[in-house]
């Protein structure tokens, strides 16, 4: 018996010294890192998650799939018109995001009604989808101040302004590199710019959800809704409370809740969802 009891003792002994071994020798590969506070903070929230082994490949070109992922989650989106693509498959693990994507409007097929879901995104191709979503006016003048301006295709120009302007794309060493393909962690800098309270407020306005939300609902809101905000954590007293508070005072969590909310109950719309 002695000696059965030992030998549970030795195993088990044996595994946490393992298990401790791999967690001291396997640090994140964002340490360091200089988006790593971004992606620490979209972690944290549940919006961005490393890979089976626990890396976020930081420097890697993030794909129209994976980024459409991520706007999803971080703004709530879930109305799903069932978007058809000639080269995505109803099994495919993107399939729901992309069409989710392209029913809000800011992911758009490429040619010959193809989405191209690996493909990897332009910054250019980016700040047109953050416009997009964010429904911002167009600021020509924001991008002809970059020193690669002539190199931003003529479609863009006017989004890549915008996006500069509200803070939320700033470049690097006073160029703007529209071509090159986004990485996981600008990507993750974008959205929680635009998330954090930090972020200039969208169209100057703090909206507040009892304003815009609730009348859409024709004031039965607590039997509508109750159901969507218990699901999201949020007993219906806390669901009032937060329409109370306009966007600009939520923090990111609460702001993610609040839309995920609004996107169960009707179709969002950029001027219709609660942002910063």
């Amino acid at each position: 018996m002695k000696k059965k009891l030992w030998s549970v003792i030795l195993v088990l002994g044996l595994m946490l010294a393992i298990l401790s071994a791999g967690a001291i020798a396997a640090p994140s590969d964002i340490e360091n890192h200089w988006a790593e506070t971004y992606i620490e903070a979209l972690h944290a929230k549940g919006i961005m998650n490393g890979d089976n082994q626990g890396r976020f490949r930081p420097n890697e070109p993030i794909s129209r799939a994976e980024l459409a992922t991520l706007v999803n989650q971080a703004f709530g989106f879930v109305n799903d018109a069932g978007k058809v693509f000639v080269d995505v498959k109803p099994g495919d693990w993107f399939a729901k995001t992309v069409s989710i994507a392209a029913t809000q409007g800011y992911l758009q097929d490429v040619d010959n009604n193809r989405m191209y879901p690996s493909a990897t995104v332009s910054r250019e191709q980016t700040a047109v989808m953050v416009a997009r979503i964010l429904n911002l006016t167009e600021s020509g003048s924001n991008s002809s101040s970059f020193k690669d301006s002539e190199q931003i295709s003529g479609w863009a120009k006017g989004m890549v302004g915008a996006v500069n302007q509200k803070g939320y794309m700033v470049g690097n060493d006073g160029s703007f590199r529209p071509a090159a393909p986004l990485t996981r962690g600008e990507a993750a800098t974008i959205i929680a710019r635009i998330l954090n309270k930090e972020a200039a407020h969208v169209n100057d306005s703090t909206t507040r959800y009892d304003m815009v939300y609730l009348q859409s609902l024709n004031g039965g809101f607590v039997d509508t809704i109750a159901q969507y905000a218990e699901e999201e954590g949020l007993t219906v007293d806390a669901f009032k409370s937060l329409c109370t508070k306009a966007a600009g005072d939520m923090t990111a969590e609460e702001l993610v809740k609040m839309n995920k909310i609004r996107a169960k109950q009707m179709n969002p719309t950029p001027d219709t969802l609660m942002q910063k």
